[in-house]
């Protein structure tokens, strides 16, 4: 259907070649952008006020401009661009559009109404570019869309006119590479980000070409900038002094960097700056000191956050909610949401600015002190779901909030605040263990002991537990010993009896993990003992969960079946999800030792059913490896090995292993190359390690009983 369908007037379809359009020239070529344009171009067909919303260089006007061009023929009267950034006032916009059309104003009759009397048998589209900041003119949009059927009008602005019969379509940065994905040459070129760099590169430099050499900078400058145009074009006219690579060590700090624009283009965009200083000014000076404010966090926040970070108890005298629409209006935060939850961050060159505005503010130790307590306390409070029924729930709400656990361990780090940061990180280590972070959360707890804490000794002793537990799955032998030793002569300086047997449990990993298994067993049975005379039976089911692979180990698979029952059954009546694995992962090894393959199977596919829906991957690679022990010893050679490759793949992908899981990788590898070749051994092993997380755990559940 055309566009015109159902106007009231009988318009021809084509206007006269003769007609004039007032699009500005673009003077340098238009990259991409080809779905944003093909789909506002079918909501004007439907619209007759359409408004692109995006925050300062993301590529509104340019977007306009070809939208504009492309329909430009199908308006009898012409496309007639006007450009408002120079304004200052609303009431300026109505001669403007006035001049545009090749009006003059009479002494004796308002514009507005010359503008009517106009456009009203006329067929036109009417650009109104960077309207943001004259938003009180909106009214003049309404009554000459009320007043004239023909005409159509193509806003941008950072924020929407909030117009009867309005149609917002936000304008998304370009598409950027994925930084964990290895580059290709051939197909970085592919993305419309590094496009739109490498033919502003060239405009200076013509010589410029992305190499193998190469790749890897520009994609990551483009993921750095976010994939807003303005920022890159600013970064791609550095290739005339620095290579990429040097511009990408730069932009670690983005807005200083970014400040080559063209002399024949606005001041507000010459620099980054500029563009993002235009829409901050704007803002009433509760919503810029809210603005300011949240640049604290890092990957956006929740309003729960907001509030009491930015804006406790009201003392900005704005509501935050009202603040941060008003906010996302204006293109200065976006809106995003998943797992049912709303959030709400800023593109990293905004932030960056508005981080500027909070160092200069005289609010930043207040209100990065808030942020710091804040994740501590809301880490300390889901340490316990960690590990329980709802585990899943809480490890995605801390990977959504990671960012802001790095930021709020860089201000304890920064400000000396020891105590805090013990808190926040000893409270996360199953976050990072679960998920993968290991290396990092052991980095994060050094960093924090540095500073040399002197605060309770139960806040080191948790601690110095958390950070033995990281070195135990890092197979660090010694630094394990130190960490648990260190939390057990604390606890039993504070006397809290039941942290001494947990701290005794922990500790019996380290003789195994030297091969000294007889050693270990003793001590389990020690803290097992302990656990029942305190009545810990959350101490009692996991003493017996690693007490049945010892047993296990040293010859007795029926004394071990026997221990790990009880674990499992304590397990399951507490909703424990995280024990729950670990003990079907022990009930798996067992059932293999004795030669119970299927019952094997169901224990490994529970296993796999809860790791994987907890993310939890040092688990999840100790998994496969039983499997694959179990496959070996049922006689399916080619199927352990591929879970064998499975687990050595994400085993170096994650750099943790399992110390205390039964292990006859050994045996098993022998056993597979005498009955299946060398040749078919190895294919097998390549098969499992190219195999992706999702497809090992779906091949895993799929392998049949018999």
């Amino acid at each position: 259907m055309h566009y015109l369908a159902g106007l009231q007037h009988d318009f021809p379809p084509i206007r006269s070649l003769e007609t004039p359009s007032t699009l500005p020239t673009e003077l340098t070529s238009f990259v991409g952008r080809q779905r944003e344009v093909d789909e506002a171009t079918r909501l004007i067909e439907t619209t007759r006020l359409l408004t692109l919303t995006g925050p300062g260089g993301t590529g509104k006007t340019r977007l306009a401009i070809r939208i504009a061009a492309g329909l430009d023929s199908s308006f009898r009267d012409g496309v007639f661009f006007v450009d408002l950034a120079p304004l200052t006032d609303p009431a300026l916009v109505g001669p403007s559009v006035a001049r545009s059309l090749g009006l003059s104003e009479q002494a004796d009759r308002p514009i507005v109404d010359l503008l009517r009397e106009h456009l009203l048998s006329r067929q036109l589209l009417l650009v109104l570019d960077n309207f943001e900041h004259l938003l009180a003119a909106g009214a003049v949009v309404q009554d000459l869309l009320a007043a004239a059927p023909g005409l159509k009008v193509l806003v941008t602005s950072r924020r929407i006119l909030n117009l009867y019969g309005e149609q917002e379509f936000e304008v998304p940065p370009l598409a950027v590479p994925d930084p964990t994905v290895p580059i290709d040459v051939g197909q970085l070129l592919q993305y419309e980000s590094v496009t739109l760099f490498l033919g502003r590169a060239r405009a200076v430099r013509p010589a410029f070409s992305v190499t193998t050499e190469s790749a890897q900078a520009v994609a990551e400058i483009c993921v750095r900038l976010d994939g807003l145009p303005l920022a890159i074009e600013l970064a791609a006219s550095r290739i005339r002094l620095l290579e990429p690579r040097e511009i990408l060590d730069r932009l670690e700090q983005r807005l200083p960097v970014l400040t080559a624009g063209a002399s024949n283009v606005p001041p507000r965009q010459r620099t980054l700056r500029g563009t993002i200083e235009w829409s901050y000014e704007l803002l009433q000076p509760a919503e810029q000191e809210l603005f300011v404010r949240l640049a604290i966090f890092a990957g956006g926040c929740t309003l729960e956050a907001a509030e009491a970070i930015c804006n406790p108890d009201g003392e900005l005298g704005h509501d935050t909610f009202d603040g941060i629409g008003s906010l996302i209006y204006q293109s200065l935060l976006r809106r995003t949401g998943d797992a049912g939850e709303s959030r709400y961050g800023m593109l990293e060159t905004i932030r960056e600015y508005g981080r500027d505005r909070l160092a200069v503010s005289g609010s930043q130790d207040v209100v990065g002190g808030r942020h710091l307590r804040y994740y501590r306390d809301l880490a300390e409070l889901a340490e316990p779901h960690f590990t329980g029924a709802d585990q899943v729930a809480w490890l995605d709400r801390f990977e959504r909030e990671h960012a802001n656990v790095r930021a709020a361990l860089t201000r304890a780090l920064d400000a000396g605040e020891a105590e805090s940061g013990l808190r926040l990180a000893s409270a996360l280590w199953r976050f990072w263990f679960q998920r993968g972070y290991l290396r990092e959360g052991r980095s994060w707890l050094e960093a924090v002991f540095a500073l040399k804490p002197d605060g309770t000794p139960a806040i080191r002793a948790k601690a110095y537990t958390a950070l033995g537990g990281l070195a135990y799955w890092l197979s660090e032998v010694d630094a394990t010993q130190t960490a648990y030793e260190s939390a057990l002569r604390l606890y039993r300086e504070v006397g809290d009896r039941g942290a001494e047997v947990e701290a005794l449990y922990n500790l019996s990993s380290v003789p195994v993990m030297r091969g000294d298994i007889e050693e270990s067993r003793r001590r389990l049975e020690a803290s097992l003992a302990m656990a029942r005379e305190i009545g810990r039976s959350d101490l009692v089911a996991q003493s017996q969960l690693y007490l049945s692979r010892m047993t296990a180990e040293l010859g007795d698979p029926q004394g071990a079946l026997t221990l790990l029952d009880e674990a499992l059954s304590f397990f399951r009546s507490q909703g424990n999800r995280f024990g729950l694995g670990g003990a079907l992962v022990g009930l798996t090894a067992v059932r293999g030792l004795l030669g119970q393959y299927q019952a094997g199977r169901f224990a490994y596919r529970e296993a796999l059913a809860v790791f994987a829906e907890a993310g939890n991957l040092p688990n999840m690679g100790g998994l496969f490896s039983v499997i694959s022990t179990l496959e070996s010893s049922a006689g399916r050679h080619a199927e352990a090995i591929r879970m064998m490759g499975a687990a050595e793949a994400l085993r170096e992908r994650i750099g943790a292993t399992a110390p205390l899981l039964v292990k006859r990788r050994g045996d098993a590898e022998a056993s597979a190359r005498k009955a299946m070749g060398d040749e078919e051994f190895e294919k097998a092993l390549a098969e499992g390690r190219r195999m992706t997380l999702e497809e090992v755990v779906e091949y895993a559940a799929s392998l049949p009983d018999g």
